[in-house]
């Protein structure tokens, strides 16, 4: 069992599919309480590239969909 940081830096190695753009979805923000997690740090730690979008669950499909829109526009 390897975490999502681990799985983006195996796709993003692969030449096959290392094009595709990745949107993550995590469980660790929580406004809240104060926390928000870091994508771009998170993925300098993980020495890999970060998601094109980021999203907290549950997944709110109206900030899944501006995210699709928003990479599809790049």
């Amino acid at each position: 069992v390897q975490d999502g940081w681990a799985t983006l830096k195996e796709l993003r190695d692969d030449e096959r599919v290392g094009h595709i753009p990745v949107i993550m979805l995590t469980g660790v923000n929580d406004y809240e309480l104060g926390m928000n997690y870091d994508a771009e740090l998170a993925g300098k730690k993980a020495n890999v590239r970060p998601p094109e979008a980021f999203l907290d669950k549950p997944l709110d499909m109206q900030a899944f969909w501006a995210a699709v829109v928003e990479i599809q526009a790049r």
